[in-house]
């Protein structure tokens, strides 16, 4: 007897792990597969034969009816068509179908179609969604921000488009006033009603969850009911019929400074990656009310000085701008792979991918990882990883090209996406490498330097008999190459002359001899090498190091000029030793204030001031600056010695420095720098 073909064929495609099903010509299913079972829960009994198949499956009648009329239209051949269908256990999948039956007739089928379980992946793109649209929405409250003057009008815009998204009925924004132990009503909208019309202020015992506002946390408030005890509660529930809430706390530097609150008669969905978008905005939120409020204040207190109001206004639009910039760039290179064999094939890339290789990724879809990086093979081996052990992975490669004279830094992050896909990020991030490295760098000079000095003045007894001889030898030689060093020390031979004859005194100025002459020789023979700087990021990174020392200063950034070519190290240098100065002099009577400012002159020159509000400095300290002194006066003192040796600092990048002090009102300082990069290495040559 033989076998039945037909059989054969069926016991075949039982056991593949995609769903297939049949239906017969009165639309009832005569096939079901195990991959159907199991990812249904139902049986072949439960449903082959069975007539209500369709409300087990699909028991909402309106998305049911949906179905049948599109499967009506476009009948039995169709691709990748997704479909909802409830499993027995009351869970929800999407599945792909395709039907080819309308091509490939199979006898006794009337229709059959092939399904793949798409579940993760829908869920994954509707994150994705999700987070495109909020990020939509921060880029357009940044955009309306800049149309707003008032805390209000600021509120007011932040609060109309999350009562969009989150689809509320009502909000309310407060700032924080924990002297007076009472918040201030920002805003409020309630259904065609202003809350608190006539009361601009709620006492802080009658707000809710205060305690998990300072500490930052987003929190969602399910049923209002068990707070009607709560003045604002009740009235909330009484006369808007609100049921629900979502917290937002508004941080500033680490401290609740407010809340936002959204408002609802409905449950609503908050998601872990809700909570954090509503962080953000909050934070957001709490910058802009912070710099408004401050700009209000700064207005009503300091009327006469309109140039300074002028000024920091001017400065809190820049950091609008560039928050701004920030948020609109949170979107990085984003390439999806799919496994293929034993290579990966690339199968989609998004917008920025697009533009940061300049268009030409879209040529390489449908290639392998393994043809696509073949100069970079760690990747094929980060990518097999991620996808073997279906876990996240972030790392750090170094990459070599034979068109790039220096390496470059990639930041790789990689996503396993079921069932045979990996997401994988590639941010250049050579730029900060290299700046945290030349940091580190100064970081470990300046440890060294310190630790010699420390030593030096640990034991005076000891100094003066050990490092006494070896100075004297050194100036000795000093001596027999002064001729041959004239000129490059520009007039400075008479200073030498006076070290070298007033070394009896050694036992008092040993600390500032020893520091000048060391400082003094080693500019001399240091080799200054100019490169293009981005002065935004110079001063970031300066600033980042720097953060305890300016810890106690209210500081300003005006950058109108972001170019100049200089050496990176060696201008560092300079104004770590004028943060240091200008420390030394802060103001006891009144919060210190630096500002620090980069311009451009007529000539194209590049300056950088640093402006204080300090105690000012004597005209003998000032003589320093002046490039005709040709003797150290004998009554010279720290700060003399300090500003000596920024002077000839400065002159080694060919720049001057220019200082203007007043007592009591603060010290002004200019570093002058060449603008042209050509003016520079003719100056090094």
């Amino acid at each position: 007897m033989g076998v039945n073909r037909k059989d054969i064929f069926e016991e075949l495609i039982r056991n593949l792990p995609i769903c297939i099903d049949a239906l017969d010509a009165q639309g009832n299913i005569v096939f079901w597969n195990k991959e159907c079972e199991r990812i249904t829960g139902y049986s072949q009994k439960e449903i082959i034969g069975n007539p209500d198949w369709m409300e087990l499956l699909y028991p909402d009648s309106e998305y049911r009816n949906k179905l049948l009329n599109q499967w009506s239209k476009q009948g039995n051949n169709f691709r990748n068509w997704e479909m909802q269908l409830r499993a027995k256990d009351g869970a929800f999948k999407t599945i792909s179908w395709s039907n080819l039956s309308d091509i490939f007739a199979i006898p006794g089928w009337h229709t059959w179609a092939i399904g793949v379980d798409v579940t993760s992946y829908v869920q994954e793109r509707e994150k994705l969604s999700v987070r495109e649209k909020q990020i939509r929405v921060l880029a357009e409250i940044q955009k309306d921000l800049q149309k707003a003057h008032t805390t209000e009008q600021i509120a007011n815009t932040v609060l109309g488009h999350l009562e969009s998204l989150m689809q509320a009925e009502g909000g309310l924004v407060l700032m924080y006033d924990f002297d007076h132990k009472q918040a201030e009503v920002i805003s409020a909208r309630f259904e065609h009603s202003i809350f608190y019309n006539a009361q601009n202020y709620i006492p802080l015992k009658q707000l809710i969850h205060i305690e998990d506002a300072k500490q930052g946390k987003v929190m969602y408030i399910e049923d209002l009911e068990i707070y009607s005890n709560v003045k604002l509660a009740s009235l909330l529930i009484k006369k808007h019929g609100i049921k629900t809430a979502v917290l937002v706390p508004l941080i500033y530097a680490d401290k609740a400074i407010g809340s936002l609150s959204l408002y609802a008669k409905r449950r609503f969905n908050v998601k872990p990656e809700d909570k954090e978008f509503l962080s953000q905005v909050g934070q957001l939120l709490a910058l802009a009310l912070y710099q408004n409020r401050l700009l209000e204040e700064v207005q009503n207190k300091i009327v006469a000085l309109e140039q300074q109001t002028i000024s920091q206004v001017s400065e809190l639009k820049r950091n609008e701008r560039r928050l701004r910039a920030q948020y609109e760039s949170i979107p990085i290179p984003t390439y999806t792979w799919q496994k293929s064999g034993d290579d990966f094939i690339l199968t989609d890339y998004n917008d920025m991918a697009l533009a940061t290789t300049y268009g030409k990724i879209g040529g390489l879809l449908g290639q392998k990882a393994s043809e696509i990086y073949k100069n970079l093979p760690e990747l094929g081996d980060l990518l097999r990883e991620c996808y073997e052990n279906e876990i996240s992975i972030e790392t750090q490669i170094k990459s070599t090209s034979l068109s790039r004279e220096q390496p470059s830094y990639l930041s790789i992050k990689l996503a396993y996406v079921a069932p045979d896909s990996v997401l994988m990020h590639i941010e250049d991030i050579t730029r900060e490498f290299t700046a945290q490295q030349t940091i580190e760098q100064l970081q470990e000079i300046t440890r060294r330097q310190n630790g010699t000095i420390n030593l030096l003045h640990n034991d005076l007894s000891t100094i003066s008999i050990l490092f006494f001889p070896f100075l004297k030898d050194y100036l000795n030689e000093i001596r027999e190459f002064k001729i041959k060093i004239a000129d490059e020390l520009n007039g400075e031979k008479s200073r030498l002359d006076f070290l070298t004859h007033n070394l009896e005194d050694y036992h008092q100025n040993l600390n500032k001899i020893v520091n000048f002459l060391q400082r003094y020789l080693y500019l001399h023979a240091a080799l200054v090498k100019n490169d293009a700087i981005n002065f935004a990021d110079f001063v970031k990174a300066f600033m980042d190091a720097h953060a305890g020392l300016l810890k106690e200063f209210q500081t300003h950034i005006y950058l109108e000029a972001e170019e100049v070519f200089s050496d990176a190290g060696l201008l560092n240098e300079i104004l770590s030793l004028l943060i240091k100065f200008i420390a030394g002099h802060k103001p006891s009577d009144r919060q210190p204030i630096l500002r620090i400012i980069s311009s451009k002159d007529e000539d194209g020159h590049f300056i950088i001031t640093l402006k204080d509000n300090g105690q000012g400095l004597p005209k003998s300290t000032l003589s320093a600056q002046d490039e005709t002194l040709l003797q150290i006066p004998v009554t010279m003192d720290d700060d003399f010695l300090s500003l000596l040796t920024i002077r000839r600092m400065v002159q080694q990048l060919s720049g001057k420095l220019r200082i203007t002090s007043e007592k009591n009102e603060g010290t002004t300082i200019e570093i002058i720098l060449p603008g042209d990069i050509s003016h520079n290495e003719d100056d090094d040559a």
